[in-house]
């Protein structure tokens, strides 16, 4: 089995561009015997406060949330 993973900005079916880009082979590949991890920068939680008016703060955590995640992911990306 081959292994694949998908480092991307947004949680899945969250966004049109990530849909048209890959997420609508995810199901071919997994067929097709491929494993994958999808691994976003935002959390859904994260994601559904980006992009309403104010929470400024929130939004810096979340951000700042979303960049640790990403040094920690650097491991993963080794396998």
């Amino acid at each position: 089995m081959k292994n694949i993973l998908i480092i991307c900005p947004y949680p899945l079916n969250t966004v049109p561009g990530q849909r048209l880009k890959y997420e609508q082979y995810l199901e071919y590949l997994s067929l097709n015997g491929f494993s994958f991890q999808v691994i976003p920068f935002f959390t859904p939680s994260g994601y559904g406060i980006l992009y309403k008016k104010g929470r400024t703060l929130q939004k810096i955590f979340i951000t700042l949330q979303g960049i640790l995640k990403r040094v920690f992911d650097l491991k993963k990306v080794y396998k």
